[in-house]
This record gives structure tokens, C-alpha cells and sequence, in this order.
């Protein structure tokens, strides 16, 4: 009987980029796509600086999974937006509670998973990651997924 290795879930929570809406849950593209009125109608190469801010993020979370994918080709990679806490809280939940810890650690993990930019690995958040290049991050990722030692708090 061959042994497997453990599947490592790894969710990356989307920045806020777009408050106007428009993205969805999975868009990503509507800071890309955004276009301003003017008095005499669109203007279609126009971009205001909030969807300059969100191309920037939008781009990051993508080289982040890009190189995630590629460090971990197996792991089990999603990409949330940070609004959508009515899946993020209860999968983050019991993500957390299936590796036996108590309900109070498990709630205060699922409260942090809705943070823009986080990174969770099997529930947990990986702490420092804000302006961390993505392939340190990935090599952070990659550190808890073969459980070394002191990689992710409790």
C-alpha cells in the first residue's frame, strides 16, 4: 500500500480593489475593464487611480498563484474574494477544527480569513506576507506543506 502524500489547501483572499462592485467573486477584471463617464459619454482608455490600485493587487494575487502552481502543483489552490465571508468563515472553520484544535482557536482563525492579501494554508493564516515578493511567500507555503517545524502558528 503506497502512501500519499497530504493535500495542502491553499486559499489566497483577494485585496479590495473595485469598491464601486462590478468583479464578483471570481471577476478580478473589473479594475482592468473600468472605464469613466465623462459629460459626453464613455471614455474608454480613461483609469482611475482606485482601479490602478486594484490592476496592481489583482496582479499580484495572480503571480502568487502563478508561482503557488508551480512550487506546489498538487496542492489545492483557490482564490477568494474577501466580501465573500459566507464561504471563507465556515470552510476556514472547520479546516481549522479538523486538525484538532478547540473551537475558540478555530473562530479566531476563521475571523482572520476574511483579511484582504491573506494567504491560509489548510485554514491558518500565514503571518508577514504583506510586501513579501510571491516566490518567498510560495517558499513559506511550500515550508508548511511539508510540515517543517516553527513554520505556522497554532
Amino acid at each position: 500500500m503506497s502512501q500519499h502524500p497530504r493535500l495542502t489547501a491553499v486559499v489566497l483572499v483577494r485585496e479590495w480593489y473595485d469598491h464601486r462592485g462590478g468583479g464578483g467573486c471570481c471577476g478580478g477584471t473589473a479594475a482592468l475593464a473600468a472605464v469613466r463617464e465623462s459629460g459626453t459619454g464613455c471614455d474608454a482608455g480613461a483609469v482611475t487611480p482606485s482601479t490602478e490600485a486594484g490592476a496592481v493587487a489583482a496582479d499580484r494575487t495572480g503571480q502568487l498563484y502563478r508561482k503557488l502552481r508551480e512550487v506546489l502543483p498538487d496542492a489545492d489552490l483557490t482564490v477568494a474574494d474577501s466580501g465573500n465571508w459566507a464561504w471563507l468563515l465556515p470552510s476556514t472553520y472547520r479546516a481549522v477544527r479538523a486538525s484538532g484544535t478547540t473551537r475558540w482557536v478555530a473562530a479566531r482563525a476563521a475571523s482572520r480569513s476574511t483579511t484582504p492579501g491573506a494567504v491560509l494554508v489548510d485554514g491558518r493564516l500565514l503571518p508577514g506576507t504583506d510586501g513579501q515578493a510571491p516566490g518567498t511567500v510560495a517558499q513559506r507555503v511550500r515550508a508548511v506543506a511539508e510540515g517543517r517545524p516553527g513554520t505556522l502558528p497554532v
